[in-house]
C-alpha cells in the first residue's frame, strides 16, 4: 500500500508542477460560485421541479413551484452557458503568467481565439433584405 501511494504521492507532484494543468485548475476555482449557482438550476429545472424525469413524476405537489422554473433555468444558461467566456480569458491569462507575461492582451487574445473555434449559426444570408 506504500508503493502505491508513493507513486501516486509523485503523480500528485508532478500534477501540481504543470503550468497548464495549475491554469486550468485556477481558472476553474475562481469560477466555482457560478458554478455552483448554475448547478442548483440544473438541480431545480431537471431534478426537483420536473413532471417528466424529475421528482414531479413520483410526487406531484412539487409541481406547484412550476412557476420558479423559467428562473432556474435562466439562472443556469447564465452561469453554466456563458461562464466559457469567463473560463476561457482566465485561462488564456493563467497560461500567460505563468510564461512570464502580463497584462490584458493574453486574455483577449484567448477569447479571440475562442470566438473562431466555437461553432455558430450566423450567416450572411440571414442579413438579406426582402
Amino acid at each position: 500500500m506504500d508503493a502505491f501511494a508513493d507513486k501516486l504521492g509523485r503523480v500528485g507532484a508532478w500534477c501540481g508542477q504543470n503550468k497548464y494543468l495549475n491554469a486550468i485548475k485556477n481558472a476553474f476555482q475562481n469560477f466555482m460560485p457560478a458554478t455552483i449557482s448554475g448547478a442548483v438550476g440544473v438541480l431545480w429545472t431537471n431534478v426537483l421541479v420536473n413532471d417528466s424525469t424529475g421528482l414531479g413524476a413520483l410526487w406531484s405537489p412539487i409541481m406547484a413551484l412550476k412557476v420558479l422554473n423559467p428562473i432556474f433555468a435562466a439562472m443556469q444558461y447564465a452561469t453554466i452557458s456563458c461562464i466559457t467566456i469567463g473560463i476561457t480569458m482566465l485561462l488564456a491569462s493563467e497560461i500567460a503568467e505563468a510564461n512570464g507575461e502580463t497584462g490584458a492582451y493574453p486574455a483577449v487574445l484567448g477569447f479571440i481565439l475562442w470566438m473562431m473555434v466555437t461553432p455558430t449559426s450566423f450567416a450572411a444570408k440571414d442579413l438579406s433584405a426582402s
